[in-house]
């Protein structure tokens, strides 16, 4: 397609899918709709429309396998699939789970077309919950990691979750050493204190 770089090109490609495997979640009369498998749902679909939408960055990853993203997802999909079946969560996990995917698809919606899953530079993000924490959706995603690993805790489950938050903890480190080189992100981080969790780091 002219005009579209194979980058564009693949976002678009990877969005369409993923709106796409969440509307077929959405329709899967195999399974109850359940509170949780809304949750995914609505998450892969805000997703795969940022993926669509977003902005070209201004200065692309340059930390290579550092930025410990794919090592992020794969814990997070392993604690995903070591989790209890969705209708045998407790209402309590159901309400934790909910209660994180709120809280990330509030971050990511305000990130609107500044999202990215690799560390680049698009713009800088100050509003709704950033102006809490620097890294909210990561909160978020840590907040339905734990709702996972309570509803079937086992020491693979806990290795899963702990790996998690490891490299979610180390791509932040990452990502904000992209990120210093810009003045406003410097000032937003003088102004916003906490990484991850208030009072804590």
């Amino acid at each position: 397609m002219r005009g579209i770089s194979k980058e564009r090109l693949f976002n678009i490609i990877l969005g369409l899918n993923l709106m796409a495997w969440g509307g077929l979640g959405f329709f899967n009369a195999e399974e109850a709709l359940t509170a949780v498998r809304l949750c995914i749902v609505l998450v892969q679909v805000v997703v795969g429309g940022l993926m669509v939408f977003r902005k070209a960055p201004v200065l692309s990853e340059q930390i290579g396998w550092r930025s410990f993203w794919i090592p992020a997802m794969l814990a997070n999909g392993m604690v995903f699939k070591l989790a209890r079946p969705l209708q045998d969560w407790s209402l309590s996990l159901e309400m934790l789970f909910a209660f994180g995917t709120i809280i990330t698809i509030g971050s990511l919606l305000s990130l609107g077309a500044s999202f990215g899953i690799r560390p680049a530079v698009r713009s800088v993000v100050k509003m709704g919950p950033y102006q809490v924490v620097r890294h909210p959706a990561y909160f978020g995603e840590g907040l339905m990691g734990l709702a996972c690993f309570l509803s079937l805790p086992s020491i693979w489950s806990g290795v899963a979750f702990f790996g998690l938050m490891l490299f979610q903890g180390l791509r932040i480190l990452e990502e904000e050493k992209l990120l210093e080189g810009q003045e406003i992100y410097r000032d937003y981080q003088r102004q916003t204190k906490w990484r991850l969790v208030p009072w804590v780091w």
